[in-house]
């Protein structure tokens, strides 16, 4: 069965006439709360700045000029200099990245890591002799005889 298309001809204006209406109704109900809102805010008067935002709120200042606007810096450098730059920034991470990589250098090796050992010895000072396990046994048992447990928590 097949319904003639002049039945249906006008729906298309109908639905069109319902969004129109759907989004002026919207539009209508938020303007209306916006302005609710707007008008009933109140300043906490307990806030650190009441006094000044109250001032500020109800002065009538011109507004400002666009003839007001600072002009360009010149000691800025342009946009090609901060493309420069960058590029010279990325070559020298690759160069970094090419002279430390794990392939470039170790440690392993007689005379090179004998001779890095014997610096950091070297530096470190002289060796000490270790401590008496008595002697560390007897300093902790005195540390365990003057300790006192915390009280019992309050209930």
């Amino acid at each position: 069965m097949k319904a003639p298309a002049r039945l249906f001809a006008n729906v298309r204006y109908v639905r069109r006439a319902v969004r129109l209406v759907a989004c002026t109704a919207v539009c209508a109900l938020t303007t209306a709360c916006a302005g609710s809102l707007l008008s009933s805010t109140r300043i906490d008067p307990r806030s650190p700045i009441a006094g000044e935002a109250a001032a500020v709120a109800h002065t009538n200042r011109p507004f400002p000029k666009f003839s007001q606007i600072p002009p360009v810096p010149k000691d800025v450098r342009p946009p090609k200099a901060f493309g420069v730059a960058a590029a010279q920034t990325v070559a020298a991470r690759d160069e970094l990245i090419r002279k430390t990589e794990p392939s470039t250098w170790t440690l392993t090796g007689g005379e090179a890591t004998s001779a890095f050992a014997g610096q950091g010895r070297t530096a470190a000072g002289p060796e000490l002799k270790p401590t008496d396990p008595a002697t560390t046994e007897a300093f902790a048992r005195e540390l365990r005889k003057r300790a006192t447990p915390p009280p019992p928590p309050k209930r």
